[in-house]
């Protein structure tokens, strides 16, 4: 059973606008390369 997990980052951008980054580790584990993706809206 693999659990994957995922955890979301918060930026103040210029203006007062705010970025956000979801963050995981790919197949779920520790030794798997580091990806993101982000949003404008949480």
């Amino acid at each position: 059973m693999v659990c994957t997990m995922a955890t979301i980052g918060q930026r103040e951008l210029a203006g007062g606008m705010a970025r956000y980054w979801v963050k995981w580790r790919l197949g779920g584990t520790r030794d798997g390369a580091p990806r993101s993706e982000p949003f404008d809206s949480r």
